[in-house]
């Protein structure tokens, strides 16, 4: 409805020919597009906003357009170095405008998504940190703004397997949200959706499910069935009907999430990814090897192409292949396919740290019976342990078996 309304306002604005204005409505239907899920023609609508904008000489339009570039370029489009640019561009504009004011708030919120999704999660949560001061100094604590960046800080948490920390972010901007909008407002799905994932982690799964379906059914009520926002959220549903051993329900889930992505994005784009990953998983669970292998290699495939070979995304799609194939047999490549993952002077300190875990397991299991590579072995085995330990008493059978190869 807010997008049929901006069309016929933008070409009020352009009829009146004052830029400005027009720059405004632009962002404005920008916005509306990236609810929907509609990134490109939100970022062709920036991009003219900017230039308009610039133009001008109208800094905060100019400032807002940029900083929406910076999430959907760098981070919906997948397109990392150009959302950095944007971000320079955000946020040189910002402080011009009002040093430490709002709009350099928001500039620092949408860099923080991007450097997130690389795994800097260090810088990430330093920018978050600085975007909440500004907020919540300028908006108070019963605000959507505070809310989303309570909401991103755990997101950076989760990232680095704190799960504690993330959950009591995920609470609080719930607990934000709810008191704003009420408990079945499209605002809050997000939260409903992350906690969900923290309480996948711990093994809670009944509550990850309540929650999760709750989501869907305020996503749906509000946007309808096809939106990229529900497609995340069907994929990790999915993941924790997969952890229940119901896997047809995982499967129907994924198929669903993974249509929705290419309908949205394209088939080309690296969010695609992850309902084939789930697929792959669930095809893995049911014997259906083959099958589960080419959906795992397809999804890292994407990943490589979207994100570079650095990417958390692509390290976890790494680990996914080498269990497929370890399960088929293929020992000597899932051990390759491991070393690009996890071996030595591979840098891991931006992924999750159990998916870590997962792939030093793996990998010593496979090298530990091989001649001159017992040391090997050992320490990724230790060092597997150490990650499963810390991530909390939901993974100590996972801890316990990488110690018993130590």
């Amino acid at each position: 409805a807010a997008l049929d309304r901006l069309g016929p306002a933008l070409d009020r604005a352009r009829a009146t020919g004052f830029d400005p204005i027009v720059a405004e409505v632009l962002v404005d239907r920008a916005g509306a597009q990236i609810e929907l899920g509609r990134f490109e023609p939100a970022a062709r609508d920036l991009r003219e906003g900017f230039r308009l904008a610039v133009t001008a000489r109208h800094d905060a339009a100019a400032a807002r357009a940029a900083s929406w570039l910076t999430y959907v370029v760098g981070y919906r489009l997948a397109r990392p170095e150009a959302g950095a640019a944007w971000s320079d561009s955000a946020l040189g504009l910002a402080r011009r405008l009002e040093p430490g004011g709002l709009e350099e708030a928001l500039a620092l919120h949408q860099t923080a998504a991007v450097l997130d999704a690389q795994g800097d999660h260090e810088a990430a949560r330093a920018d978050y940190e600085r975007a909440l001061q500004v907020r919540r100094g300028r908006l108070g604590e019963l605000h959507p703004d505070v809310a989303r960046t309570l909401n991103n800080l755990g997101n950076v948490y989760l990232s680095e397997g704190h799960y504690d920390e993330a959950a009591q972010y995920y609470r609080k901007a719930l607990d934000v949200r709810e008191r704003l909008f009420g408990a079945d407002h499209p605002e809050v799905t997000g939260s409903l959706n992350n906690l969900a994932l923290v309480l996948r982690r711990r093994g809670e799964l009944d509550e990850a499910a309540a929650l999760l379906e709750r989501a869907v059914a305020i996503t749906e009520a509000a946007s309808g069935s096809e939106s990229a926002d529900l497609a995340q959220i069907l994929s990790n549903l999915a993941g924790v009907e997969r952890a229940r051993g119901r896997l047809p329900a995982a499967l129907a889930l994924d198929e669903r999430a993974l249509q929705i992505r290419k309908a949205q994005l394209g088939p080309q784009h690296p969010d695609v990814g992850d309902p084939l990953k789930g697929l792959a998983a669930s095809y893995e669970q049911m014997g259906e090897l083959e099958r589960a292998r080419e959906l795992a290699a397809r999804a890292l495939a994407l990943y490589e192409a979207g994100f570079g070979p650095t990417h958390p995304s692509v390290l976890e799609g790494r680990v996914n292949l080498a269990r497929v194939l370890v399960a088929m047999g293929k020992a000597r490549r899932a051990r390759q396919v491991l070393e690009a993952a996890v071996g030595e002077g591979v840098d891991v300190s931006a992924a999750e740290p159990v998916v870590v875990a997962e792939g030093l397991l793996l990998f010593a299991e496979l090298v530990q019976s091989q001649p001159g590579q017992a040391d090997a072995a050992r320490q990724a085995a230790t060092r597997a342990a150490e990650l499963y330990r810390a991530a909390g008493p939901g993974f100590a059978d996972r801890a316990a078996r990488a110690e018993r190869l130590r």
